[in-house]
């Protein structure tokens, strides 16, 4: 079983697409409770509840463990579209109503995960989001010690290498999508929503995953 797993699932890591990582976890909040996440092969994928949800788990290798490794990618995306790096204001008020819904996913996370250290690292996540939120001059490392350090420094390049997806036109559409999706009139149309934003979403992962294999940095 482990030689499948590996051969099949072989990648678990924290080389993630900064934006598409908030975006994933926007539409999770949207998720009734019991839905899952995995992290494998540079993305993140939303499990549905289900009677092979477990069975699935186990074979692609998810522990509880793994929601450590959004720490990263979830930090660089918070100082780059909240944070001091952020262009203007008016670019700042875009994104912010995107993070605001991203403690609702944590909360969720958290009632599912009652370990204490689950609980640890979501509240972890929890507090980088809430501090960039409150103070766009936040210090990351005041919480995440080695923030600077070299090995931290080039988990950076990656992200800034995957961030060049997000073109222009590619972050007006997705935008559009959270406007969409914020002034709904009705549940049913909310969910028709976070269903295309979720093929959206699934489209930006085909390129990111394609970008991270031409850079060799899958494994």
């Amino acid at each position: 079983m482990e030689i499948i797993k590996n051969f099949l699932y072989p990648n678990k890591n924290d080389i993630l697409d900064p934006l598409s990582l908030v975006i994933k976890l926007y539409i999770y909040s949207y998720k009734p409770n019991g839905t899952k996440i995995s992290i494998l092969n540079n993305k993140i994928e939303i499990q549905e509840i289900g009677i092979f949800q477990s069975t699935v788990r186990t074979i692609k290798g998810d522990t509880k463990n793994d929601l450590i490794n959004m720490l990263f990618p979830l930090t660089y995306a918070c100082e780059l579209y909240l944070g001091n790096l952020s262009l203007n204001k008016l670019s700042l008020n875009k994104y912010k109503r995107i993070f605001e819904q991203i403690n609702k996913a944590l909360d969720k996370l958290n009632q599912m995960y009652q370990i204490n250290e689950i609980t640890h690292n979501i509240e972890q996540l929890k507090n980088i989001v809430g501090n960039f939120l409150s103070d766009n001059n936040f210090d990351p490392k005041t919480i995440i010690s080695n923030w600077n350090e070299p090995a931290s420094i080039l988990k950076k390049s990656f992200y800034k290498q995957t961030n060049t997806i997000w073109t222009s036109n590619r972050l007006d559409i997705l935008i559009g999508f959270i406007n969409e999706i914020s002034t709904s009139s009705s549940d049913e149309i909310t969910q028709c929503l976070i269903f295309s934003l979720s093929s959206y979403i699934n489209y930006i992962d085909m390129l990111v995953v394609k970008m991270i294999s031409d850079l060799h940095l899958l494994r």
